[in-house]
């Protein structure tokens, strides 16, 4: 181990202060990154949250049209000669279709907002491990280094003197 030749009891004062601003600054960037972190979730919650009811309205949409279409091919009639005439029913096809496609669209919202909030999740998780490890050294890792180097100007302090 090296010999440390201290001149100026000052650096170890300097040293100590530099480790509380490392300790408070790595703290507060935790949090900030923890309150982005909840926030992204809750947006992500809220977006599937909202594709859900979409999804449900969207079902009834299309159960609606296709009651609507079943209504308007059982509107055809026979007329006098026995001869039946089927009604039109191109705009409830078309209808159907679109509630359809509405639905599909739901569909593929709810799952990529599911998808997303399943990798932040997974990310997040990664992250509080990795916070943890940076919250214990910035918190008792530098606490004890700073308690150390308190006690090593003191005993510095009185060689000196």
């Amino acid at each position: 181990m090296t010999q440390l030749d201290l001149r100026d009891i000052q650096t170890l004062a300097d040293l100590q202060a530099a480790l509380g601003h490392f300790t408070s600054g790595a703290q507060e960037g935790l949090r900030v990154a923890e309150t982005e972190i909840r926030q992204a979730q809750e947006w992500l919650q809220e977006r599937i949250d909202h594709w859900q009811r979409e999804l449900e309205q969207a079902r009834r949409e299309v159960a609606q049209a296709e009651a609507e279409l079943r209504r308007c091919q059982a509107s055809g009639y026979r007329d006098d000669r026995g001869r039946y005439h089927q009604p039109d029913c191109s705009a409830y096809v078309r209808a159907l279709a679109r509630a359809e496609a509405h639905l599909r669209e739901c569909q593929g919202y709810l799952e990529t907002a599911q998808e997303w909030r399943s990798r932040v999740d997974q990310a997040a998780n990664e992250y509080q491990r990795e916070a943890r490890r940076l919250s214990e050294v910035a918190g008792g890792h530098t606490e004890k280094a700073r308690a150390f180097l308190g006690r090593a100007a003191e005993k510095y302090e009185e060689v000196r003197t």
